[in-house]
């Protein structure tokens, strides 16, 4: 029982504690712009916490409307498991160009120092609409970023922002690989009424090509646009150098290719020998042949092959291809193997020795430690079997000592 409360208490202590954080939404999330009118906004917000909690509260906005918001606090104290209230003052402007503009309001707990304690968030968005006088459309333009090949999905927000009916809304939406035409969808929207609000999913069609796309969609004059990323690269090394100084500045040319993609890539390349060397740089690369150069500086080891990582980091992409590269180390002043010492020996003073590659290095140490853990799980087994024995022993009688027998009287 002992053990299993100690067990409970370093959990407690050592594992970091979640507090959830709650905001009530506000009922009317669209405001119609009016010069000069004034509306107040109240939210309630609280922690999940067995602890105090402080509650920091921030707002976001366009810059129009930054100068015409007032918050009643910085942030609310709260009791465990408690709730509080805070208020948001919105004051129009006398004048607010033509479009759609958001508030934006966020709590999220504050990081008391030392603590250990993580925090989730909570957030609220409010709508403003200063409308155009005739039809006019907003849209919205919702995908993931990476997908499969074949087709895009994706999902459309048309929105009404006019104070007049907009006839006859057409949407197109087009896909382009590399500026070049892929496709393109057209759907009839009717007529959209006054702040009417219209969601849609679609999907459309694609080469069977990997690479960067862009999706468009596009009603009247609005457009909105994204870039979509479809399959992933292949890297493959062509060439890798050999002959690499070690703790000497060199000139590092690599060659390889990159193949199932059609698209350029701005990437940061990379190479890396396990810790004698890694370097890197921002460079646009393209399908098919690439040749780089990275001037760097390795560090000081043995002569040997040595393993190594190719690696291309892009925006959705993240590929990588084993090297082998051959360096050249120099010899250096070390020690033979401290196992001896921790056997018991004496430390011996040696002399000039080349040091092994570093794959070796690290195989003989593996193989050190090794021995060590069974040496310290031998002396273990061996107590253990020790302990055993002797509880198990059966316990010999203690010796009585002898009482005088009295002597005989005679009758």
């Amino acid at each position: 029982m002992k053990q299993v409360l100690l067990l409970t208490l370093f959990f407690i202590l050592l594992i970091p504690t979640v507090t959830a954080i709650s905001l009530s939404l506000v009922r009317d999330n669209q405001i119609i712009y009016e010069p000069g009118k004034n509306i107040t906004f109240k939210y309630s917000t609280g922690s999940a916490s067995s602890q105090p909690a402080t509650i920091l509260i921030v707002i976001n906005t366009n810059k129009e409307l930054e100068k015409y918001l007032k918050k009643s606090a910085e942030q609310i104290k709260l009791a465990p498991f408690a709730t509080g209230d805070f208020y948001i003052n919105l004051t129009m402007p006398d004048s607010l160009p033509f479009g759609v503009y958001r508030i934006t309001v966020f709590v999220k707990q504050k990081n008391e120092e030392g603590g250990m304690s993580g925090t989730t968030g909570a957030q609220d968005s409010i709508k403003i609409i200063s409308p155009y006088p005739e039809g006019h459309p907003y849209l919205e333009l919702m995908t993931d970023s990476a997908q499969k090949k074949d087709s895009i999905k994706y999902r459309s927000t048309i929105q009404n922002i006019g104070k007049k009916i907009l006839k006859n809304a057409e949407i197109i939406t087009s896909v382009y690989l590399n500026d070049e035409f892929v496709n393109s969808t057209k759907k009839d929207l009717g007529n959209l009424q006054p702040y009417a609000l219209t969601v849609y999913n679609d999907k459309i069609g694609i080469t069977n090509q990997s690479g960067y796309y862009k999706l468009q969609t596009r009603i009247e004059k609005e457009t909105r646009e994204t870039e979509i990323t479809v399959g992933t690269p292949k890297i493959e090394a062509v060439q890798i150098p050999t002959k690499i100084k070690a703790n000497k500045e060199n000139n590092i040319t690599v060659t390889f290719n990159i193949t199932n993609w059609e698209s350029p890539i701005n990437a940061t390349v990379g190479i890396s020998l396990l810790e004698l060397l890694s370097t890197e740089q921002q460079i646009m690369i393209y399908p098919g042949e690439n040749t780089l150069t990275f001037k760097t500086t390795a560090k000081e080891g043995g002569s040997g092959t040595y393993p190594g990582l190719l690696k291309i980091d892009a925006k959705n992409i993240r590929v990588t291809e084993h090297i082998h590269a051959e360096i050249e180390g120099s010899p250096i002043t070390t020690k033979k193997s401290t196992f001896r010492q921790i056997l018991g020996g004496t430390e011996e003073q040696q002399g000039p020795e080349e040091q092994l590659p570093l794959p070796a290095q690290i195989e003989k140490s593996r193989s050190e430690i090794f021995l060590i853990l069974l040496l310290i799980a031998s002396f273990v087994v061996f107590a253990f079997a020790l302990g055993n024995f002797l509880a198990k022993r059966p316990k010999e009688p203690q010796n009585e000592i002898p009482q005088p027998t009295p002597p005989k009287t005679r009758q």
